[in-house]
């Protein structure tokens, strides 16, 4: 195990930033054909494949995605793009962000800043049954565990500074 690494976005702030130094074998030029704007979602689209490969997605998957940010939205196009996954629920407290995962695809979004997440899965009669916390608070993971149906698949896409 490595004792010394250093993720850029993660230990180091830049992960999102308009310029960010990084060691010369971790950059690779982009070709002309490629857009920069489309370019620089190659990362976080390989997350969102990775954590959705991981968990086997099926059409009739109920999804429950805490997060809105660049993370939530690459998995919530991963689910209705690649997975076909018929009812992917999103939950953020930021609206902008609902607005953007609306856009993405999600069937149902939420902000559970405001709204009782458990009283609208229950009104809506959902119980999920694959969830993705792409915000990594701590106190979300209790949560997914009480929401999820059983036999849920649950996948974080971040780490804790602190045991859960």
């Amino acid at each position: 195990m490595c004792t010394s690494l250093v993720v850029l976005g993660v230990h180091r702030d830049g992960g999102f930033s308009e310029y960010a130094v990084a060691p010369a074998r971790n950059a690779h030029r982009i070709p002309d054909n490629i857009a920069d704007h489309h370019a620089v979602m190659v990362e976080p689209f390989t997350i969102a494949a990775n954590v959705t490969g991981q968990v086997n997605p099926t059409e009739q998957d109920v999804a429950l995605i805490y997060g809105a940010g660049p993370m939530g939205l690459t998995t919530v196009q991963a689910l209705k793009g690649v997975y076909q996954v018929k009812t992917v629920i999103v939950v953020d407290r930021i609206e902008e962000r609902l607005a953007m995962a609306k856009q993405s695809g999600a069937d149902w979004t939420l902000n559970n800043g405001q709204h009782s997440l458990a009283e609208f899965l229950q009104q809506k009669a959902l119980k999920p049954t694959l969830i993705v916390d792409a915000a990594c608070h701590p106190a979300i993971l209790q949560e997914a565990i009480t929401l999820a149906s059983p036999a849920a698949r649950i996948v974080l896409m971040g780490i804790f500074q602190r045991p859960v």
